[in-house]
């Protein structure tokens, strides 16, 4: 008999997540001046659209920007056969004429892709540590919740108002337990 697997057991992927950890890996590493500008300037243009100002001066700039910092990629188109689930698959993939294995062609495609999904978005530097991560949320702002907790901890805004607030904390505290002993007493009188 076929063991049934708990979806709960399962990690809930986002669309184009796969796309943008792949990318994650490639900024993470050492990504090249040129990738990083047109990087910059695909964000920037998501910006502009975002705001709807596709009339602007602003707009057509970043598009010629865009459209010259493409043009600077010499892509080559390979196909890859692989195989899945038992039968052999071919995917069309770029390369440059170095040949890395995953390289700058791959990773302007999937900045292409992102981009085509309107997820650029998501691609951003950690508040603390400036690794590239993935957002998952648009109110993501760390790559991890350790990062999240260091940030906060090192922060003198943070640690007045956490000060503050364990201050009251401690002091409900001590009126509770006070409270709960003269109850307790009370109580304890009237039974006697």
């Amino acid at each position: 008999m076929k063991k049934l697997k708990s979806h709960w057991l399962r990690k809930r992927t986002f669309k184009s997540e796969g796309v943008g950890q792949r990318l994650v890996r490639y900024l993470n590493g050492q990504p090249s001046e040129r990738f990083l500008h047109l990087l910059a300037t695909t964000q920037a243009l998501y910006e502009v659209e975002a705001a709807r100002l596709w009339t602007s001066q602003q707009w057509r700039d970043l598009f010629m920007q865009f459209a010259k910092q493409i043009h600077a990629f010499r892509l080559i188109p390979a196909v890859r056969m692989e195989w899945r689930k038992n039968r052999w698959h071919r995917s069309l993939h770029w390369r440059t004429p170095h040949g890395k294995s995953y390289g700058e062609a791959d990773a302007v495609m999937d900045l292409l892709k992102l981009d085509e999904a309107r997820l650029i978005w998501r691609l951003r530097q950690c508040r603390r540590c400036h690794t590239w991560y993935f957002a998952r949320f648009k109110h993501q702002r760390f790559c991890s919740e350790t990062c999240q907790q260091k940030f906060f901890r090192d922060d003198d805004q943070f640690r007045g108002r956490r000060r503050v607030y364990m201050r009251k904390n401690r002091k409900w505290h001590k009126e509770r337990k006070e409270r709960m002993r003269k109850l307790f007493e009370n109580s304890r009188r009237r039974k006697d």
